[in-house]
């Protein structure tokens, strides 16, 4: 049991896997999100302790990781009268990323690829579930086909949606932007496992159609903007590979820019009514096109130039504008809520592991896809670092970018 327990394969399982299940598990068992929360905090006790206690070194990725940690608490400290409990958990939790970040680092090579796979594998799997039954009971909501327990009925399908409106699908996800995150990860898993020869191409292109209509009925324009950064990686290495790195460039380049025309020409009216309304009432049209997002960034800034050196303390936006729980970018969080105690070290944690990665031959691209592809989203939400809500993508992140750092055949 002991050995079950310090294994920390068996804790990455049961929180990546926990995280994805506990909105179904809730409806049978309502106290998951409690038990959850009491595995997040016991067992990375225990795992980082047995780590001290054998003297496990840290390299200066790790270090960077945990002076980013150092900073959070520094940062609460200095604002200690704002700090309350969940600003505490969320901190501790971040230890959990810590270990899914170094998992890559303790593990055999061989045992990680299994370990790695199979939780894409049963990720992609539930996520793939989810959508499908998610339009199954949209199909039957559109037909008015009444179901046991309302399951097709407007309450339980639909939730607030853009700037406010009350119309937005959220399926079985429960809400729509964490549905559609979760079917763009999807797509990047059935991507990956077909890169790695443990799915067909057939089997993976029937999920991907069904989670992209998923998301188109979503409307998570994150979620769109992530597939498009990961759409426009790996076409610039295809064409890489085929033309060179001068001429691909050059291909993209002049691919975005016929695109762009392309657009202007076709939504010319709409273009035309949003450059006439950013002269009129900047602020507004901004704030309607980033979905209420550019107000918070707004103050954000003015926010840390206030308390540039230590921020407001972790995960408080108490002291922000039409208070909001956070500003839904990973760059605004961090210098509001630590400054440049939190901002320094991430930093340095991102050059290291760019200059690392940089020496390495990367032998599956997809795990660096979905490294960029969370990244874009951390810019439009709360992935990579999260809350006490991390998502699942925010665990394939951190193990993705391990992998990348620690196996040899990344």
């Amino acid at each position: 049991m002991k050995e079950w327990i310090l294994d920390w394969k068996n804790y990455i399982f049961v929180y990546v896997i926990g995280h994805l299940l506990r909105g179904v598990i809730y409806h049978f068992f309502p106290y998951v999100n409690e038990l959850l929360t009491a595995v997040t905090i016991l067992w990375p006790m225990l795992l980082l302790g047995d780590a001290v206690f054998r003297k496990s070194e840290t390299d200066p990725m790790q270090r960077c990781f945990l002076l980013f940690v150092l900073g959070a608490v520094y940062a609460v400290i200095v604002n200690l009268f704002d700090a309350t409990g969940e600003t505490w958990l969320s901190i501790w939790q971040m230890m959990s990323l810590f270990l899914l970040f170094s998992h890559a680092k303790h593990e055999e090579a061989e045992r990680f690829e299994k370990q790695y796979d199979l939780l894409a594998i049963i990720s992609a799997g539930v996520i793939v579930l989810l959508a499908t039954g998610s339009l199954f009971l949209l199909a039957c909501f559109v037909m008015r086909v009444s179901l046991p327990g309302g399951l097709a009925s407007a309450e339980k399908l639909f939730t607030y949606g853009h700037m406010g409106s009350a119309n937005r699908f959220c399926g079985l996800f429960g809400y729509s932007a964490d549905g559609g995150n979760l079917c763009a990860l999807a797509v990047l898993l059935l991507l990956y496992l077909v890169e790695k020869g443990r799915l067909k191409r057939w089997q993976a292109a029937i999920g991907t159609v069904i989670l992209l209509v998923t998301i188109c009925f979503l409307d998570v324009r994150t979620s769109i903007l992530e597939l498009l950064a990961a759409a426009l990686i790996l076409t610039y290495r295809w064409l890489s590979k085929k033309t060179g790195t001068a001429k691909a460039l050059r291909i993209l380049l002049g691919g975005g820019i016929l695109l762009a025309g392309a657009v202007i020409f076709i939504k010319r009216g709409a273009i035309a009514s949003y450059l006439s309304r950013i002269q009129t009432d900047p602020e507004m049209t901004l704030k309607f096109l980033t979905t209420g997002r550019s107000v918070y960034w707004s103050h954000a800034w003015k926010g840390f130039l206030r308390r540039p050196v230590y921020g407001h303390g972790w995960i408080n936006n108490t002291h922000m504008y039409k208070f909001f729980f956070d500003n839904h970018n990973l760059f605004f969080n961090v210098i509001y809520w630590t400054g440049l105690c939190g901002l320094l070290p991430l930093s340095a944690l991102a050059f290291f592991s760019i200059r690392t990665i940089r020496k390495k031959k990367m032998k599956w691209i997809m795990r660096g896809v979905i490294v960029a592809a969370v990244l874009v989203e951390s810019m439009l939400d709360r992935a990579v670092l999260g809350t006490a809500n991390t998502a699942v993508e925010t665990s394939f992140f951190w193990l993705s970018l391990g992998s990348l750092l620690y196996c040899r055949d990344a």
